[in-house]
């Protein structure tokens, strides 16, 4: 059975016994939450690993769920050069965090509200200290991830309905549904709490980033690039990438065209943009999660 942490002060792996910990934490409160990016893609059996825990939250429980978090341990992240105290509101902190930008792999999270868990130091049997890596908690927006609202952590019993379950067009999932862990006796009660996005609508999630408006030359692209990739060659998706226009809605199909192509060393980018331009337009009309950072080279592999 897995290993939880006591507290979230407690936190000290991107697990997720660690983001199942968390969102049952929320759940208590009311706050419905998933799993989302690589702690999501990990569950399907993507190879990436992730380094930070990422969470979704509906947007208007971000603020709730700031309160709820720091009151059990978590502190606001704030840039290593900001030189005032932890904030102690959220609107407060969401304007500190507009006006300093991090310089980590935080500045690669489109501005979501970011937390830690506070600095601890741990002592192995020769009591000497334990190197712990410096891990996030990032709670994004459902809406700026492209996919449909979390429901009320009332309904979560309807979700664990056969029929439910048998619909692919089905948003999320709890964790104690997935293959493996459903009908297990040990079966954590904190995977009921947490949800997760059905395979196709992760996979969607991650194109609809894709095609807002990152440059392919940016670290932005090369990151949810290589997020796709671990989704289209995880157990999940037996068929890879050929696979996706079965499970994808027909408004990523160009894109997918696209990607296919590009494998093959024709890319191009003024093509990209056009489909990036027609998406904002008739795709999804939602804000864009991408902000503007320096650009690198990333190769496009898929």
């Amino acid at each position: 059975m897995p290993s939880f942490p006591n507290g979230l002060g407690e936190i000290i792996e991107p697990n997720t016994e660690s983001a199942a910990l968390i969102a049952s934490t929320l759940f208590q409160a009311g706050i419905s939450a998933a799993l989302w990016g690589l702690c999501a893609a990990a569950e399907y059996g993507g190879d990436l690993c992730p380094l930070d825990i990422e969470l979704l939250v509906n947007d208007n429980d971000q603020e709730y769920a700031f309160t709820i978090l720091t009151s059990h341990g978590l502190i606001p992240s704030i840039a290593d050069d900001h030189d005032t105290s932890s904030p102690t509101t959220f609107a407060n902190w969401r304007q500190s965090s507009s006006t300093h930008q991090y310089h980590d792999r935080r500045n690669l999270r489109h501005g979501a509200p970011i937390y830690e868990v506070p600095p601890a130091q741990l002592l192995d049997s020769n009591s000497q200290p334990v190197f712990i890596p410096r891990m996030f908690i990032i709670l994004y927006s459902t809406e700026l991830t492209g996919l449909a609202p979390l429901p009320p952590p009332a309904s979560y019993p309807e979700l664990l309905s056969p029929l439910v379950q048998s619909l692919s067009e089905a948003p999320y999932i709890p964790l104690s549904a997935l293959p493996g862990v459903a009908g297990r006796e040990d079966s954590p009660t904190e995977f009921a709490t947490c949800l997760l996005p059905t395979f196709p609508r992760l996979v969607e999630s991650e194109m609809h980033i894709l095609l807002q408006d990152p440059s392919p030359d940016s670290l932005e692209w090369g990151q949810h690039m290589a997020q796709l990739s671990a989704l289209v060659h995880s157990r999940s998706c037996p068929g890879g990438l050929d696979h996706i226009p079965v499970i994808a809605a027909p408004k990523f199909h160009e894109f997918i065209k696209w990607v296919q192509l590009s494998r093959k060393g024709k890319r191009d980018y003024n093509a990209l943009q056009r489909l990036q331009e027609d998406y904002k337009q008739h795709g999804t009309p939602v804000k864009s999660i991408t902000s503007r950072h320096p650009t690198l080279h990333v190769p496009l592999t898929i």
